[in-house]
């Protein structure tokens, strides 16, 4: 998932090919224009399918999921056969080629998927308030996040909306690694068309839609997401990452770190703690 640094970009799709991996890629339908280079370099490799029909992708918004939803349809149609899909970002990066994270799966096997998913009580509000500013591209901005805070605010006078039931709301980070028999499973549940609008008004749907799903399926939880990220106490966004922290997170056992710099990404495969030479 994509909307900025086509530079960047365009070496990851490279190196997740040289990895192993086929690659699909969804572009915020707002930045086409900035990716046509990129999309006129990568066209017609097997190993790389752009989403036909991007959505236009807000911060916080919804927005988010149909496009995540959206590649993993666009993946299930052009490889059936698939066994895992990994969702990244553009500067999302692997710390190791996939035969190896399945290696290290195969030889393990206490876990088989890799999702956060906790209950965190603190953030219910996000799904049973209205949050009727979830879609704008003004999100992130100053007088726009207190006008929406002072909207919510208000409705917690009121009862909160029925649309989930409070002990049912997980949360985790956006990204995760999920085997493609449980992606189907998860597409496959029951009303899952009617679980999608009741998350129309929500915010920060991507951090929560498919850890209440995979909860749903009575499955295990996993223990971690298998990516190492730096996420500052009160920030809006993780902390880029060096060259030390990725090369000690794959010596702890993470399969992707987020997020790196492109200089910093391009110096780990060049060799120093990378296993292949960059693209």
């Amino acid at each position: 998932m994509v909307f900025q640094k086509p530079e960047q970009a365009t070496w990851l799709i490279n190196l997740l090919v040289v990895l192993g991996a086929h690659v699909v890629v969804h572009i915020d339908k707002k930045c086409l224009p900035l990716f046509a280079k990129m999309i006129a370099q990568q066209s017609g490799r097997e190993e790389v399918v752009f989403v036909s029909q991007p959505v236009v992708v807000n911060w916080a918004g919804f927005s988010q999921v149909k496009a995540t939803l959206k590649g993993i349809e666009a993946a299930l149609s052009a490889w059936p056969s698939v066994r895992f899909i990994h969702l990244m970002s553009g500067e999302c990066m692997p710390l190791m080629s996939f035969d190896e994270m399945e290696k290290i799966i195969q030889a393990d096997k206490s876990a088989l998927d890799f999702i956060e998913i906790a209950r965190k009580p603190q953030y219910d509000w996000r799904i049973n308030r209205y949050l009727i500013f979830g879609e704008s591209p003004k999100n992130r901005g100053r007088w726009h996040n207190l006008m929406f805070k002072r909207v919510r605010d208000v409705q917690s006078r009121f009862r909160p909306r029925s649309n989930i039931p409070r002990d049912e709301i997980y949360m985790g980070s956006q990204w995760w690694s999920l085997r493609v028999e449980v992606v189907r499973q998860i597409l496959s549940l029951p009303n899952f068309d009617e679980f999608c609008r009741k998350f129309r008004w929500t915010r920060c749907a991507d951090e929560h839609f498919f850890q209440i799903l995979y909860a749903r399926l009575g499955i295990d939880f996993p223990i971690t997401n298998r990516r190492y990220i730096d996420f500052p106490l009160g920030a809006g966004s993780p902390r880029s990452l060096n060259l030390e922290e990725i090369v000690l997170a794959r010596t702890t056992g993470h399969f992707f770190a987020r997020k790196v710099p492109l200089e910093v990404a391009q110096d780990y495969w060049a060799g120093t703690g990378g296993l292949v030479g960059a693209t």
